[in-house]
Formats: structure tokens, sequence, C-alpha cells
């Protein structure tokens, strides 16, 4: 509803309308009044009347002030006038905001709303990282120079050349944001390694998702009110579903079906899988033996040849001989072992290896030697039992993962014993070096996965670095404008356990390959697909002005 003070006969009267008055119609409208409403008494105040503007002027300006962090007019003010001060400069700027404060007052849900608009865009404006851009902020500011630049070329008359400019800058900027979102929207491009942790099982969030600039934003927000215990409940239980796919990549080896409970706590799915696996031995070790036939005597023989006194040095040398006198003492008569007996040698052997890791010079050699001693009594024992040769050697590769993941959760500290992946990393690292060297070690890839994807990599957690991040988060234009603080409302849902279990799944999930196929389309054609559709838009705004 638009106000106007008319002067009659040395008085002044406020009337008002719903639509835009001229000043004779606004006069006229007054004298109408008077004459059929007595009602209507001089006003005492000194007003002049509102000001006229332009509805898509005053629009694109209004985008224009989240943009720049409020700082549209002095900018249009100096570029109309060729300076930064001065009465032209002052005259042009005073009647921008002018302009603006009447758009504001008589349309407060579009000078919001397009206000907003401009402030999501301003803070990845103002990283300096064009060239390192998302795919959809790359849009959004090619579309914005070509909206400038079809803005200008459609201007009238040079009155308006700026505001048109504004106005073009603002559509193509939106535009070719929606349109790159739809295409990223279509087929989502996840950081390295965060495909292979979904589809283990992990929960993507924005950070971990996408990576880049976008983690090093939401890890450094986990300092934030509110907002940051959301986040940090969200990466929590990232790295708790993180802990569980390691176990259940231990599970796999013998069932691709069995998994943990998802709610068992983890000290709980440890023993879990370990009591999985010891199922499984146990289905095989009694209707298996180990025989001491020639094949593993002629192994017994070398490795005692291998691990002399030469190698191993004397005290080295006599006790792997008491390991190896030991086991063929176990032999009696000749006679075979039980699948049983064999799988205690095998729990025995691999205590004695594991004290020596970590060790070096002869204690090491001598921890390779006990090693491989177990290696080939197991090899043995599947040869000599063909039939549970593929199951035997899925409980070992199921009982050596599950030993790794162990040894990364006995790393931990307090009563969730959460490990984290770096903590992976180690124990996959720690059981053999030249495999990870390769990088081919049993788990490696999942642990690298979640170091890279996972990893706390926020290059500032200082006060400065807080309230840039909280800016970033509000709109950017949240350092002045508390209305922006809405998109942060809207971004923090992604983190509540319903949006984690719902709403990221949608925006990370794998698309069909036919969608795929057309998404890189979609974002490369964003910028010019949106010059063709600003026409429509800017004469909406039009219709709204009229």
């Amino acid at each position: 509803m638009a106000e106007y003070i008319v002067t009659i006969d040395g008085d002044k009267y406020k009337v008002t309308s719903d639509k835009p008055l001229s000043d004779v119609e606004a006069h006229q409208a007054a004298v109408n009044q008077l004459s059929t409403d007595r009602t209507l008494a001089p006003i005492n105040v000194s007003a002049k009347a509102p000001t006229q503007y332009s509805m898509p002027a005053e629009t694109a300006r209004a985008a224009g002030q989240g943009l720049t962090f409020g700082f549209a007019d002095e900018l249009e003010a100096a570029l109309r006038s060729g300076a930064i001060s001065g009465k032209d400069y002052e005259a042009i700027r005073n009647d921008l905001r002018a302009k603006q404060e009447q758009f504001a007052l008589e349309n407060p849900k579009t000078a919001l709303g397009s206000e907003i608009a401009g402030g999501l865009v301003a803070p990845l404006g103002a990283l300096k990282y064009a060239a390192k851009a998302p795919s959809i902020l790359r849009s959004a500011m090619t579309s914005a120079g070509y909206g400038g630049l079809q803005g200008a070329g459609k201007s009238t008359d040079t009155e308006n050349l700026a505001g048109d400019v504004v106005t073009g800058t603002a559509l193509g900027g939106v535009g070719g944001a929606a349109l790159g979102t739809v295409g990223a929207a279509i087929a989502p491009q996840l950081q390295k390694g965060a495909r292979e942790l979904q589809q283990a099982g992990v929960p993507m969030t924005l950070g971990s998702a996408f990576g880049g600039q976008v983690q090093a934003v939401e890890q450094a927000a986990e300092s934030l009110p509110i907002v940051g215990q959301l986040i940090k409940g969200a990466r929590q239980e990232q790295f708790e579903a993180f802990n569980k796919a390691a176990f259940n990549r231990a599970l796999k080896a013998i069932d691709p079906k069995l998994t943990v409970p998802k709610d068992l706590p983890l000290r709980e799915a440890a023993d879990f899988t370990y009591q999985q696996i010891s199922n499984k031995y146990g289905q095989i070790y009694p209707n298996t033996q180990l025989s001491l036939n020639k094949t593993l005597d002629r192994q017994l023989t070398g490795l005692e040849n291998k691990y002399s006194t030469a190698t191993l040095g004397e005290a080295g040398t006599q006790q792997f001989q008491a390991q190896l006198n030991n086991i063929k003492s176990r032999f009696e008569g000749g006679k075979p072992i039980s699948g049983a007996q064999v799988k205690a040698l095998k729990e025995d052997l691999r205590k004695i290896t594991d004290a020596y890791k970590g060790a070096s010079g002869s204690e090491k050699l001598l921890g390779d030697a006990f090693n491989d001693l177990e290696s080939s009594i197991m090899m043995s024992f599947r040869n000599q039992n063909p039939k549970y040769a593929k199951d035997l050697k899925a409980a070992d590769t199921a009982y050596a993962t599950y030993k790794k993941v162990e040894n990364a959760a006995a790393s931990t500290k307090g009563a969730e014993g959460v490990f984290t992946p770096a903590q992976l990393e180690t124990a996959v690292k720690q059981g053999n070096k030249a495999q990870y060297a390769r990088g081919n070690a049993l788990l490696q890839d999942l642990s690298s996965s979640g170091y890279d994807v996972l990893g706390n990599k926020v290059p500032d957690s200082g006060t400065a670095g807080r309230l840039g991040i909280a800016g970033i988060l509000t709109g950017g234009a949240g350092f002045l404008n508390p209305k922006a603080i809405i998109p942060t409302a809207i971004a923090s849902g992604l983190y509540t356990p319903a949006g984690m279990k719902y709403a990221m799944p949608l925006l990370t999930s794998p698309r069909p390959d036919i969608v795929q196929q057309y998404a890189p389309s979609v974002r490369a054609t964003a910028p010019y697909l949106t010059q063709a559709v600003n026409p429509l838009f800017r004469g909406l705004l039009d219709q709204e002005g009229q």
C-alpha cells in the first residue's frame, strides 16, 4: 500500500492507494476524498512525495546489496558519477538509497528474497578461488557475466543502463546457479574416495562428499554454536559407520551378506566379528587334520636352513629351533593332528609373531621366521584338506582383516572405542610394509579412502577463521544483515539424523548411467540457457512493477 502527501490550500493531506499514482492522480484522490469523506484531516508533517522507482532495477539492486555486502549503492554511484566522493556522487547514492527504501517498504518480500539470493552468492565470489570453484559457482559466475552484457545491450537509454546491467547480472547469476545446481543434482561429482566409502555404508556429509572448500567450511564450522553441534554429531556418525565398515570387511570374507548390526555398540561389534569368524573356523576344523608328510617336513627343514645361526644369531636360532622341535613333537608316532590342534598351533604362532611387531635387527628377523613358519604350516593344512581349502582361505582372510581392525581399535581411548582412519592406516601399514608400499595391503583401500575423505583438513581453527566461516554459512551478508541467517537454518537440516538418513543420500547417491551421461551437458550449457530465459524473467519483473 503506497502513501502520498498532497498539499491543498496550504494544508497537507495523506492519501493511500493500492497502486502507484502520479502527482496529479494523488492530488485528485485527495480532492475526491475531501468531498466524500469528511474524516480526511490535514496532517502536521513536512513530507515529500514518495520516491519513484523501477521494479526490475530495484529487485536487481536488492540482490546486489546481498552480493556486495551492502555496498552496491556506493559502487553504482561511483560508476555513474566517475568519482567516489563529491556532490554528484552523493546525490546519486542518496537517490539510489531512497529508491531502495521505497522499494523495500512497498515490496518487503521481494526485497528480502532478492537480498538473500545475492547474499548466498557473495561469500563464494569473495573466496578468490574462481579457477578452482565448484561447477555450480563457475556456472553462476559465467552466467552473471553474460547476463550483465545482455542487460547493457538491451538497455534503451543511458539513465537506465546501470540498472539494466545490474538486472541482467543478477538474473544471469541466479539462473546459472539454478541450472548448474540441476546439473549437479542430476549426477553429483563426489571427491575421490567418497563414493567407495558411501558404498561401504558410511553416510556422507556435504563436506565429505564434495571435499575442497566445502569440507574446509564444514570442519571449521564445528566450533560454531548450534550448527556446530549438528555437524559434529553427523561426523561422529560417519566415524562410527567407518569403524563398522572395517569390521564388515572382515565379515564379508566369510559371508558377503553378513554385517555388524547397525545398533550394536562398537566395542560389542569387535566381539561380534570375532565370534562370527570363530564360528566359521568351528565349521571347518572338526572335519580336517594335518599330517607331517614329506612336503611339510621338507618345508620345515628349508626354514631351519634359511634361519640359521648366521642369520638369527645363536640366541635367535635356539628359540626358533625349539619351536620347530615342539611342532614336530606334536605328530607323535607320525600320526596326524586334528583340526582343533592345528587351530591352537596357529594361535600360538600368531601370538609369537605379534610379539615381534615393530622390532628391528635380529629380533625383526626372528619375527619374520615365526611368520614364515605359520604360513608354511597353514599352506600344508589347506593342501591336505582340499575340500575345505576355499573356506579356510576365506576364514584366514577374515581373521587377518579382523586383527588389523582390532589393532586400530586397541589404540583408542574412552568407552566408545571409535578409531580414526589414520589409526586404521597405521595398523594396515604395520601388517606388511612391502605390500603397503605397493598400495595393495589388506584393508588399505578402505583406510586410505577414509583418511582422505574423513580426515581433519581445517586450515584455520582460530577466532578469525571461525568468524569467516560464520559469514559464509549465513550467506555472506550475515556480517551485516541478520536476515541472511536463513540459509544456515536450511543447510543445518542436512546434518540432523533425518537429513543424514534421507536428504544426503538423495543428493549424493549414484545415478543411472544414462542420467550421468547428460549431466555434464546441462552444467556446460547453463550459462547459455540462462541468457535464453532471461527475457522471460525480465517480463515477469516488469509486470510486477506495473
